[in-house]
C-alpha cells in the first residue's frame, strides 16, 4: 500500500510539471479544474491496475483462509 501510494505521488509530481499542466495554469484554470481535467485522467490507467492487483491479493488471502479452515466453507450438499 505504501509503495503505491509513494508512486503515484512521484506520478503526480511528474505530471504536473508538463507544459499542458503550466499552460492550464498561465491560463487561469482553478487547482480543482487542472486536477480534474489534466492530472486524474493521467493517473486512472495506473490506479486501476493497482486496485487489480489488490483484489488479486484480497481472494488469494481468502482462498488461503477457506484452505486452511479459518473460514466457513460450503459443504457438497450445499449445507453449511
Amino acid at each position: 500500500m505504501a509503495r503505491a501510494a509513494r508512486s503515484l505521488r512521484s506520478q503526480v509530481l511528474t505530471i504536473r510539471e508538463e507544459s499542458y499542466v503550466e499552460a492550464a495554469r498561465a491560463m487561469g484554470m482553478s487547482k480543482g479544474d487542472i486536477l480534474g481535467r489534466d492530472i486524474i485522467p493521467q493517473l486512472m490507467p495506473f490506479i486501476m491496475i493497482n486496485a487489480a492487483g489488490a483484489g488479486k491479493g484480497v481472494i488469494t488471502e481468502a482462498v488461503g483462509l477457506y484452505f486452511l479452515g479459518f473460514l466457513p466453507g460450503m459443504h457438497p450438499t450445499g449445507e453449511r
